[in-house]
């Protein structure tokens, strides 16, 4: 398989109209000029002006109504910029300071908060986590919730199925309701904890419950106090009510996340939320609120978090498994050995984070050694800008010359030990791998048994891994092996098997219109990708 097709292929993970934009500016015009009334004298110097024409040409090609751009160079902030309009159907221009909902992007200032309750001794990461919260257990099995460690819900390696509804609910309550509302209904583990990296919104749920009971505050509380106020990051928010008064906000124009109609839907700060769902994406911030974030990470501040913690965030912690083994998670952010620019692979160090919620979605990507960062906050679903971060890797980076990339060239002969069935006794049911000639099929009889169509050829693209697509949406699947190198493990994000394994009872507790919904949700995750070429490349959902 030709390996640029297998890049753009890689990883669907993370958390997802017509428009008559008008163009922010035309070919004639300066991008820097103070007088630009679009954006109320925000400007940028003029070396960003290829970088902000890329991000304006990639937002319209997007049908995105709005973007806001923060570009960080020598430690600073060096611009900050807004495209576009804050509302689909209004001419109501995107500024610096406009919030956004951060989506996923909202892991890495949970992450940050756990660890300083880490670094105080409040928490330690190889615990239990029912040592801090004992009504941590789960309907099926108490005795799994032993086993899952604080650690495992920063790294998504507890197993815990994915799970993140878009309610309409906002009190300001703790989170420890969240064990009744979710777990009763909807948690199962779809493997042991601890064995891999899965990405899923629970842990980060769990996350924000450990929090609490570490400070005694409210989720929200304890991170405005403890993080965003010492780091300056005075805007930004959780509570809609907060939004709302604030006056300065992005609707996102959005796919139906109600799952009862698929018709266009407009998301403003209070047109869903979710209390318990807050730790895992429910924050709302800016581009420079963001930028101090960002300029932490890269700089440290001690009195946030020390840098042994501050460099663990942005370090590998647990191979994700998605390409050889040049892709690894940290704590909230994702980390890469290095990435291709079209071509041409760069043995730099990247780390980023990417987000999608109904109407938004969400990057930011920085490069530890140059001190390169991009914050981009986008309201629309699915819109990111790989051809414009490509733009900025390409102009604004001082890269070191390019090296000779990592072979990733599928080996059919291995095909074969992905054969067998594998049991997923809480969802799917049984899944059934077959090969002959080099080409690798997949059967779900209960997804038959439902009418819920699926590619039945596993198209591969890097060693281990392969693509295909379920109810009519993407999904990744990773073939994961054991400490002796058999295949124990089909993993996709939304569903687990494990080979050989017996099924417990007649038949799964399969919700069908649960699994369209995740499935459709699916469709516009942000995909994990050490590739930038071409606009939406980088098409980054976790």
């Amino acid at each position: 398989m030709d390996r640029r097709l297998g890049m753009l292929l890689l990883g669907l993970w993370l958390l997802a109209g017509c428009h008559d934009d008008d163009d922010q500016f035309s070919d004639d015009d300066d991008v820097s000029d103070d007088d630009d009334d679009d954006n109320d004298g925000e400007s940028c110097a003029a070396r960003y002006d290829d970088l902000l024409e890329a991000f304006e040409d990639e937002r319209q090609s997007l049908g995105a109504p709005g973007v806001a751009v923060g570009i960080i160079e020598d430690g600073e902030l060096a611009c900050a910029i807004g495209l576009g309009s804050r509302h689909p159907d209004e001419n109501d221009p995107v500024h610096s300071t406009t919030l956004f909902r951060l989506a996923s992007v909202t892991k890495m200032l949970t992450a940050a908060a756990l660890l300083q309750q880490v670094e105080a001794g409040a928490v330690e990461l190889d615990d239990p986590v029912t040592e801090y919260v004992p009504d941590f257990e789960f309907v099926l099995d108490a005795s799994w919730a032993d086993s899952i460690l604080v650690e495992d819900s920063l790294l998504h390696s507890s197993g815990m199925y994915d799970h993140l509804a878009c309610d309409g609910y906002y009190d300001d309550e703790d989170l420890a309701w969240f064990f009744d509302e979710f777990y009763g209904d909807n948690l199962f583990l779809m493997n042991p904890p601890g064995l891999f990296w899965n990405y899923s919104n629970p842990n980060y749920s769990l996350a924000g419950r450990l929090i609490e009971v570490a400070t005694g505050d409210f989720y929200d509380v304890a991170m405005d106090e403890r993080l965003f106020t010492p780091l300056g990051m005075d805007r930004t928010f959780f509570v809609p009510d907060d939004i709302l008064a604030d006056g300065d906000y992005a609707v996102g124009d959005a796919y139906d996340w109600t799952g009862v109609t698929n018709n266009r839907l407009l998301a403003g700060p209070d047109s869903y939320d979710n209390v318990w769902g807050r730790p895992a994406g429910f924050a709302s911030s800016s581009v420079e609120d963001m930028a101090e974030f960002v300029l932490f990470l890269l700089e440290g501040d001690g009195a946030v978090l020390g840098d042994s913690w501050r460099q663990a965030m942005q370090s590998p912690q647990i191979d994700v498994q998605l390409y050889l083994d040049l892709l690894a998670y940290g704590y909230g952010l994702m980390t890469y050995e290095g990435f291709w620019l079209g071509n041409d692979w760069y043995d730099v160090p990247m780390v980023t984070h990417d987000g999608a919620m109904p109407g938004f979605s969400s990057e930011v990507t920085y490069l530890p050694e140059q001190g390169f960062g991009l914050i981009i906050l986008s309201n629309t679903d699915g819109a990111y800008y790989g051809g414009a971060l490509s733009t900025a890797l390409a102009t604004l980076v001082d890269l070191p010359a390019p090296v000779t990339g990592p072979d990733a060239t599928v080996d059919p002969d291995t095909f074969a030990s992905f054969v067998g069935t594998y049991a997923d006794p809480y969802n799917v049911g049984d899944i059934l791998i077959t090969e002959q000639g080099g080409v690798v099929t997949i059967e779900m009889p209960l997804l038959d048994q439902y009418q819920l169509s699926y590619d039945t050829t596993l198209i591969p693209t890097s060693p281990d891994n392969f693509y295909f697509t379920v109810a009519g949406n993407p999904a990744s699947v990773t073939f994961i092996r054991d400490g002796d190198g058999e295949v124990r493990f089909f993993r996709t994000r939304y569903f687990v098997g494990e080979k050989g394994a017996a099924r417990s009872g007649d038949s799964p507790p399969f919700d069908p219109v649960r699994f369209q919904r995740q499935m459709r949700a699916a469709r516009h995750a942000p995909r994990h990708l050490p590739r930038f070429d071409t606009p939406g490349a980088r098409s980054h959902t976790p």
